[in-house]
């Protein structure tokens, strides 16, 4: 699947690029790539094992040994890590913001957006659909179901099934460090994700598939923290 993959996200980045900059969405938007990061030559080995994967598919990775990834992220501690792998072409942006901004375009554009207003029914009309919602019916010629992981409990009304199954990732927001990381990191033994942006700061992780249970698990939110630290000088602002 990697080669399809590769096309998918290699098109996903191009058009993220596009829409940052035609529409001037103001996102905390970076692009100085991503770091896989390693702390023993048993898992950087593993990593190097998808190299030929990587040019088949066309992603650019170069390969840093602790000295020169010490040396292109001074955020980390030179005697926890080994080695990684920096992918020059990976970008990311702050969510939060990326959602705020798609909704003040759309509203200059005209969009009306009702928030915070559940739907209870979906039903066709002569002339298209209605919703049912707690603050009255929409009309109009098409309805898109667009809910996330909560789309498969408003298809079964609609009488058919979507493979969607809902996860919870786990992260935490923060200030700045005083000695924040530049790039994006991915710490791979300890699985947490490291983002800085502009105007912040967030330790990310794995999936949690636990159904629709919004509770959050302590021991998770301090894995972030302490993974964090194996690494980083300063792993929370």
């Amino acid at each position: 699947t990697a080669p399809a993959l590769a096309s998918i996200l290699a098109s996903s980045r191009s058009l993220f690029h596009e829409l940052m900059t035609e529409e001037n969405l103001q996102v905390d938007y970076d692009q100085s790539g991503c770091i896989y990061v390693y702390s023993t030559p048993a898992a950087f080995e593993q990593e190097a094992q998808w190299g030929n994967i990587y040019r088949e598919c066309g992603v650019e990775v170069r390969t840093l040994d602790a000295k020169a990834l010490a040396t292109l992220e001074p955020a980390l501690k030179p005697d926890a890590i080994y080695g990684g792998y920096h992918f020059p072409n990976d970008a990311n942006l702050r969510p939060d913001y990326y959602v705020n901004e798609l909704a003040r375009r759309l509203r200059e554009m005209g969009v009306h957006f009702s928030t915070g207003n559940a739907v209870a029914h979906i039903e066709d009309t002569q002339t298209g659909v209605r919703v049912h919602t707690a603050q009255g019916k929409f009309e109009g010629g098409r309805a898109i179901l667009a809910a996330g992981s909560w789309s498969p409990l408003l298809s079964k009304r609609l009488g058919f099934s979507l493979p969607i199954q809902p996860g919870k990732g786990y992260s935490i927001a923060m200030g700045r460090p005083a000695q924040c990381p530049i790039h994006c990191m991915v710490l791979k033994e300890k699985s947490v994700a490291v983002t800085p942006w502009a105007s912040g700061y967030r330790l990310g992780s794995t999936m949690e598939f636990v159904g629709y249970d919004a509770s959050l698990n302590p021991d998770r939110l301090q894995a972030l923290i302490d993974g964090a630290g194996a690494f980083l000088h300063e792993p929370t602002g």
